[in-house]
């Protein structure tokens, strides 16, 4: 079937982040005395959102305690608000793609799990030549991914139907908001999920290049032409 639109998560997908998530949860860690874990052990961990993240992170006697998780989340976001774009960037050859659509006025947009506030910025910095046409953070309001109530407000929005969107990610929790909105996926294998989760969640066509990106989405334009 034709795109006439896409939506990309960004975590994992459009951004190698985790060195920079993982410093900002271990520092937080250390403040308070309590085991870090290394970079490894976070690409396990991402997806869901920050307290899910942070949650991971505590040993079980601080975790258990909601005021306290509470508090430990908290801590992370203002302290990984602000060293949002240490280590972070692009994957190679993403503005590639992000300029082949803006070229073919194709319409997309980041649909991610990372507090708004911090995807924003995000963003603005490194896709400030591309900007997406929508973006759309969890605001403590809306359901978080797998949800589908965001990917399906971005195809409203964009006036074009749910099956003519493509929902590109690296992870099952993608793989499942795009299936669950009635869109068609596509599964990265250069990010922090794994495939076979991905092929569980109903995921047939997997990537493993941004090279392999661009082609997928010229393909898919040149059908809707």
């Amino acid at each position: 079937m034709p795109v006439k639109a896409i939506i990309f998560d960004l975590d994992g997908t459009l951004l190698h982040s985790i060195v920079d998530i993982a410093d900002a949860c271990n520092h937080v860690l250390e403040e308070n005395n309590l085991p870090t874990h290394d970079t490894k052990s976070y690409v396990s961990w991402i997806g869901n959102g920050a307290a899910k993240l942070v949650e991971r992170a505590l040993p079980d006697h601080i975790k258990s305690d909601q005021e306290k998780l509470d508090n430990f989340v908290q801590e992370y976001k203002d302290y990984y608000l602000s060293h949002l774009m240490v280590k972070s960037h692009l994957y190679e050859g993403i503005d590639e793609v992000l300029a082949f659509l803006k070229q073919h006025k194709i319409p997309f947009a980041v649909n991610t799990n990372k507090p708004h506030s911090q995807t924003v910025p995000i963003v603005e910095n490194y896709m400030k030549d591309f900007l997406p046409d929508l973006v759309m953070g969890q605001n403590g309001n809306n359901p978080k991914k797998p949800d589908p109530f965001a990917a399906k407000l971005i195809a409203k929005k964009f006036e074009v139907g749910n099956q003519d969107v493509l929902f590109v990610g690296d992870s099952h929790v993608d793989i499942k908001t795009g299936k669950a909105a009635g869109m068609q996926t596509l599964g990265v294998t250069w990010g922090y999920g794994k495939i076979e989760p991905m092929k569980e969640a109903g995921c047939s066509d997997f990537i493993a290049t941004t090279n392999e990106l661009l082609e997928f989405v010229k393909l898919k334009i040149e059908e809707l032409n």
